[in-house]
């Protein structure tokens, strides 16, 4: 792994979850996941039809939001980024909406599914900053908040005991018990002094969005354009912690095999990518561990 890697200077990263694990941020797939554990995730169209969908998912992001927000990079990052200085990386695939890889440093990063800094108008499309949104939610919700919880705090709906929440990999936790009907979501200021518009069932002018794509949702054309031309001009590819199981990710591993580019894969676990032709090797530990070890003796 550690020839292949230093021998390559269109190296491609193909990052998923397990990349963030060591950070503190969960994952889905793993025997400990989210998905073990019994969660799914959003389903966009639930989200945009369904005030009670969006109530709960506002609820609990805003919940989750401190903690999701205060974790920083981890040796994984970190050693793509010095690969990166070094010359050996052109550049990174994310599935992760937890910009770790910027904040480590990282220059050419393609966020696939988006990342959970800022929020969206669907209707106007204007972007904004997640925390002007937070600080929104919390001031409407101040009842709310009173009687469920601060954000970023321990349960306390069981009787008063203090239970630890369980942070979910999108960043929101989860609450338990608790009403989510009270919970006030803010339209976009924009969009709410507009004429009203002939929407479908259940939509509202003006809903906000976190700019992550949702399942059932389409990663934006342009995006998936971006992330071909730099598997179409790579040397190798290099899979982190991610099973490639969903097809947004597994079709730039599918990419690089068919132009006969080589591959290697870090992952604990089965991939989907396991048995393409091209992938010459593969490792099942953690990513933090086996990366470091790659730039041992570099310096």
């Amino acid at each position: 792994l550690r020839d292949f890697v230093l021998s390559r200077r269109h190296l491609v990263i193909i990052s998923g979850a397990g990349a963030s694990t060591e950070s503190g941020v969960p994952d889905y797939r793993s025997p400990k996941g989210s998905y073990a554990k019994g969660h799914r995730p959003t389903n966009y169209q639930e989200f945009m039809t369904s005030l009670y969908h969006r109530q709960r998912y506002w609820a609990r992001s805003m919940a989750g939001w401190k903690h999701f927000f205060s974790v920083d990079p981890n040796s994984t990052h970190h050693a793509v980024y010095s690969l990166e200085a070094m010359g050996h990386i052109s550049g990174i695939i994310t599935q992760n909406v937890d910009r770790l890889h910027t904040k480590a440093g990282s220059t050419n990063v393609i966020e696939l599914h988006g990342n959970n800094e800022t929020v969206i108008c669907t209707s106007c499309k204007t972007v904004s900053p997640r925390l002007a949104f937070q600080k929104k939610l919390e001031a409407v919700n101040s009842m709310w908040i009173q009687r469920y919880g601060k954000p970023g705090s321990e349960d306390t709906s069981n009787g008063g005991t203090q239970q630890p929440r369980t942070t979910r990999p999108d960043g929101d936790v989860d609450l338990g018990q608790v009403d989510y009907s009270s919970f006030e979501v803010p339209l976009c200021d924009a969009c709410a002094e507009a004429p009203p518009l002939d929407l479908a069932p259940g939509q509202a002018r003006g809903i906000i969005k976190p700019t992550v794509v949702f399942f059932g949702e389409n990663v934006a054309s342009n995006v998936v354009e971006a992330a071909r031309d730099l598997i179409r001009n790579a040397d190798g590819v290099l899979v982190l912690g991610t099973s490639l199981m969903v097809y947004s990710s597994y079709r730039f591993a599918k990419q690089a095999d068919e132009l006969n580019i080589p591959m290697w894969m870090v992952n604990i676990g089965p991939t989907r990518a396991d048995g393409l032709p091209n992938v010459q090797g593969k490792i099942e530990a953690r990513t933090g561990e086996m990366l470091p070890l790659i730039l041992a003796g570099t310096s």
